[in-house]
């Protein structure tokens, strides 16, 4: 893979960056490599934001892919991000959410199907993996695949609840932790769309991550959530399926359970739920 900068030299990135010289392993030996680094203040919560405004790029079967590491906020690539990227994007065009593959997930090149494993810092080369298995049968986090199956006891009753049983309804799964504000501000949204749609049609799976039993407790009541939640944990693993790693972070399953929405909230949300409960017969 090659490094690249991020940009032309008037972005933000690079007006309010420092250049940084540091040692990376490659090939069996250490190099020496200088990166441009983003820093700004941030008034609000006090603290440095910090970024590497750079990525690789590679090829394969003549598709040009550009990988980040987490994202641009370290180099490591244990947490990656790809794309293609065959044409130049314009000035202030942006790759959107379903077009960025993460670690484990699928891309297809000349009809085949990869799955991305990761990069290895020794060679400096993305590592693709190929799989003969049809695209329905696969597992993903990705539009257009089968959703992670998975299963859980609702919080407040104990019953069981599972992806099979799901089926035949349109599910939002919402994942989220009590201590997430953006998450909390979405609540009373949720709430009101909830009581607005079929729930014969549409069900509503909060699955909560990194948060404590009691706490989750007082944030149902506080937010006078109705719908069910589960609490990820070592048990069931939900969170760690589907690779979790912010909050909220929501997907829209259709009635055999594959991704259709990623990341949807607010009006776009409730837009979406109530033409798809209009269409449902």
């Amino acid at each position: 893979m090659t490094a690249e900068n991020n940009g032309k030299k008037e972005l933000l990135a690079q007006t309010h960056g420092v250049k940084v010289s540091l040692e990376t392993f490659a090939n069996g030996q250490i190099v020496p490599v200088t990166v441009p680094l983003f820093m700004m203040y941030n008034d609000q919560y006090r603290t440095f934001l910090c970024n590497f405004s750079q990525y690789a790029t590679t090829e394969y079967e003549g598709r040009r892919i550009a990988v980040v590491s987490n994202t641009f906020t370290e180099l490591s690539y244990q947490r990656l991000e790809l794309a293609f990227v065959d044409c130049e994007l314009k000035a202030g065009e942006k790759i959107g959410d379903n077009n960025i593959y993460r670690k484990n997930e699928y891309i297809e090149i000349r009809n085949q199907i990869y799955q991305i494993a990761g990069v290895n810092t020794n060679k400096n080369t993305l590592v693709l993996r190929k799989t003969e298995q049809p695209k329905e049968q696969l597992q993903s986090t990705q539009v257009g695949y089968k959703a992670h199956s998975f299963q859980g006891n609702n919080f407040k009753s104990q019953d069981l609840i599972t992806s099979e049983s799901l089926k035949g309804k349109y599910v939002l799964l919402d994942f989220w932790a009590i201590w997430c504000g953006p998450c909390l501000q979405e609540m009373p949204h949720l709430k009101e769309l909830y009581d607005k749609v079929d729930r014969s049609k549409i069900e509503f799976i909060g699955i909560v991550g990194d948060s404590q039993p009691a706490q989750l407790t007082q944030m149902m009541d506080k937010y006078a959530i109705t719908w069910p939640q589960i609490l990820s944990d070592d048990a069931n693993g939900i969170k760690e399926k589907f690779g979790i790693k912010s909050y909220p972070t929501t997907f829209l399953l259709d009635e055999q359970g594959v991704i259709i929405a990623k990341n949807m909230w607010g009006e776009e949300l409730e837009k979406m739920l109530l033409n798809l409960a209009k269409d449902t017969f």
